[in-house]
């Protein structure tokens, strides 16, 4: 569109309930002293949390993100855990609202885009996604890429750690860490004309709906004619003919539908994107590798405590970013993302603890000020793989195969980090529970892709050209991680926005 085109958007396109959706609007006109808290709690009381997190993230105690999944994407799963969504908006509906665009250390020998390609693009992203930041030591290697962030207030305890780091900034960069505040896609320039409250629901679904969704650019695209959105589509699979694409979908009512168009955008995420570029070029059978970032967790113990964080206001998304760039511990970026206390943290204690956290409560509450939770994830050069294939099914309706391909390098790489933390504990002022890390399953991260990897000159059939397009293809592209040659530890939202833009802009007329 921004070249002058006409487009058809096609989308599953599965929304939130429409009650809930009354709700919202109806509570933003409220001040905040007169929100209905009796609702807003019961969204929370909807989400089942564990020691491990959350069962399933919901939004507004509603699960439509992960609507229909195995009617339309069915997998065989052993040992991964993948997530299809069939949202509008997808999984930028429930995700951390972390942005950081790629850096050249984890990308500029793998992908035929270097990271300083990507810099005008990062760029016209962000002239439409909102995001938080300051200009702080990420830039050393992660530009911010705009004028319009802006500084989000941290929490009581993301300021002491910050603080901490900040009075060992130099230590802390001789031993290879680079750290910053967290950078989210969240409105704080008041364009949906609401504030943050800081009231703490961020993990359930902010009552104002401050955190970036791709549903928001949607609608602002709704308002430019050149622009058909048709939801209620499931795309099949597509064929080139030599002047137009050919799209066979059905909808969800069932019925058989056909589209054309001069040229395909394919972004219907790393799972469905795969399985329907497989089917379109009939790879049953066929085992192919999908990369992931390996997703790692544990707590963090500051050596100083924070008094009433159960009474503060504050925001719960990551507070600090934090960035190992370190080759004696990994040859590649390690990135850590730093959360203080959330109402989850009691909940996590009460599952672990079971009928004998009552006589702990008190002291666990006191204690609440010193933890922090610790959401890691490594480059995919340390991370298992998935083998991934189309099988024929019953009735017509295919499935993917998903594995665990193991690498050992995976529990190697984050004992190592976890011991290199611990190591630090001075600087960092505080540290690591070891014990408790966990390690999460293949795709459990979200941060999958790479089944059809770019290159320069692709030499396989199923590797893809600069612009997306694989082999026998020359008006279908694929724009979404499906075609990351490596999937990098560092946040993968930004970049993948960034890269369909940039094929958008550069494939030709």
């Amino acid at each position: 569109m921004s070249r002058g085109k006409a487009v058809t958007l096609l989308d599953a396109g599965n929304t939130l309930e429409t009650s809930i959706q009354e709700f919202l609007n109806s509570n933003q006109k409220r001040p905040f002293e007169e929100w209905n808290w009796d609702t807003l709690k019961a969204f929370q009381a909807k989400s089942s949390i564990s020691q491990k997190g959350f069962e399933k993230k919901l939004v507004y105690g509603s699960d439509f993100p992960y609507r229909d999944h195995e009617k339309y994407c069915p997998r065989d799963e052993v040992g991964v855990q993948t997530h299809v969504s069939f949202a509008q908006g997808g999984f930028s509906n429930v995700w951390g609202a972390n942005m950081l665009p790629y850096c050249s250390n984890d990308i500029d020998d793998k992908w035929p885009i270097k990271s300083k390609e990507m810099a005008p693009h990062y760029e016209s992203v962000l002239q439409f996604v909102p995001t938080t930041g300051e200009h702080d030591h990420l830039e050393s290697q992660f530009p911010l890429h705009t004028t319009q962030a802006q500084a989000f207030r941290r929490s009581r305890q993301g300021e002491h750690l910050h603080r901490q780091l900040s009075s060992k900034r130099d230590e802390l960069l001789k031993k290879g860490f680079i750290f910053g505040s967290s950078r989210l896609a969240v409105d704080l320039n008041k364009k949906r004309g609401l504030p943050c409250e800081f009231c703490g629901m961020c993990l359930y679904g902010c009552p104002n709906e401050l955190i970036y969704t791709s549903r928001h650019s949607l609608q602002d695209l709704l308002q430019d004619k050149r622009l058909t959105y048709t939801p209620g589509v499931i795309v099949e699979r597509v064929s080139e003919s030599e002047n137009s694409v050919l799209i066979e979908a059905h909808s969800t009512q069932g019925e058989k539908l056909e589209f054309k168009g001069e040229r395909l955008f394919l972004a219907a995420g790393p799972i469905s994107t795969t399985k329907i570029l497989l089917k379109s070029m009939n790879a049953y059978g066929r085992t192919f590798k999908m990369l992931d970032s390996q997703y790692f967790l544990f707590p963090f113990i500051s050596l100083k405590g924070q008094k009433d964080v159960e009474q503060e206001r504050l925001h719960t998304l990551s507070q600090i970013f934090m960035e190992v760039v370190n080759k004696e511990i990994c040859s590649r970026t390690v990135h850590l993302q730093f959360y203080s206390y959330n109402n989850a943290y009691p909940k996590a204690f009460q599952s672990m603890l079971g009928r004998f956290y009552s006589l702990f409560e008190k002291p666990i509450r006191r204690f609440m000020g010193r933890v922090y939770l610790v959401q890691g994830y490594l480059h995919s050069d340390f991370s298992s793989t998935i083998d991934v294939s189309l099988e024929k099914g019953d009735e017509g309706l295919d499935q993917l195969s998903l594995k665990k391909n193991v690498n050992e390098e995976v529990k190697i790489t984050i004992r190592r980090i976890s011991k290199f933390l611990l190591r630090q504990w001075k600087l960092l002022g505080g540290v690591p529970v070891i014990p408790k890390t966990q390690i999460f399953a293949p795709g459990a991260s979200n941060h999958i892709g790479g089944t059809f990897p770019m290159r320069e000159k692709p030499q396989r059939t199923f590797e893809t050209d600069r612009l997306g397009r694989l082999k026998g293809y020359s008006r279908v592209h694929a724009v979404d991680s499906s075609i990351f040659p490596s999937i990098p530890g560092t946040t993968m939202t930004l970049t993948t926005m960034a890269n369909a833009y940039r094929i958008g802009m550069e494939s030709p007329n």
